[in-house]
């Protein structure tokens, strides 16, 4: 543990926005990326205070010295409960500069806490939390429902950078640059005659040339 900075894990004192979960999956990766890992009980209530740390010092001493049994202590006192994560996911919405990936995390979190959903229903409540026209250029571009949702998030993302690069989210042209950004392409183009009309290759062209014909 010499090694180790314990700065590089915030304090946590169960109050505020911080979630006790992620709290301890920074604990946890932390100690296990040490050479040699660094146990997780000796570290933790080095960096509690406030209620978190109350809550440690009345754990039986055996207790204190099993990293599961006082993680467990923590999560039954600060994590949300089944409600109020529900709550919580039903109101999430992306937060102005927040990424697509963290949304998208913490509604999977936030899922895992009330018993976990479907990706289906994952997926809408991620379309739904997703500003207007950027929901307009998903639906225009494909039928949003058939998307995996990482392919959801991929083109949110993709919408949003055109955005931010000075595009706006509400036109055709938005849509080609998505496709572009995302390596895919749209439906390919009708070519056009010499008096501007658009044509088709095979029946649609014999069609025209038997027309030809028949008037001579």
């Amino acid at each position: 543990m010499a090694g180790l900075d314990v700065k590089l894990i915030p304090e946590f004192d169960g109050s505020g926005e911080d979630h006790v979960v992620d709290w301890i999956e920074k604990v946890e990766m932390v100690c296990t990326l040490q050479t040699p890992a660094v146990p997780q009980e000796c570290v933790i209530p080095l960096r509690l205070r406030g209620g978190a740390l109350s809550v440690y010092r009345q754990l039986p001493s055996e207790d204190k010295k099993d990293a599961e049994k006082v993680k467990s202590a923590l999560k039954r006192a600060f994590a949300l409960d089944k409600f109020s994560a529900y709550e919580r996911f039903a109101e999430r919405r992306l937060r102005p500069g927040e990424s697509v990936d963290i949304f998208l995390a913490e509604l999977e979190q936030l899922a895992s806490l009330f018993g976990g959903m479907t990706e289906e229903g994952i997926s809408c409540a991620f379309v739904t939390g997703l500003p207007d026209s950027v929901r307009q250029v998903l639906k225009a571009g494909a039928r949003v429902d058939s998307l995996p949702l990482r392919e959801l998030a991929d083109r949110a993302r993709a919408i949003l950078h055109t955005a931010a690069a000075g595009g706006t989210a509400s036109s055709d042209s938005d849509g080609d640059a998505v496709n572009a950004a995302l390596g895919t392409a749209g439906p390919a183009p009708a070519r056009g005659d010499g008096d501007g009309e658009t044509t088709t290759s095979g029946n649609g062209r014999q069609e025209d040339d038997d027309a030809l014909l028949n008037e001579r």
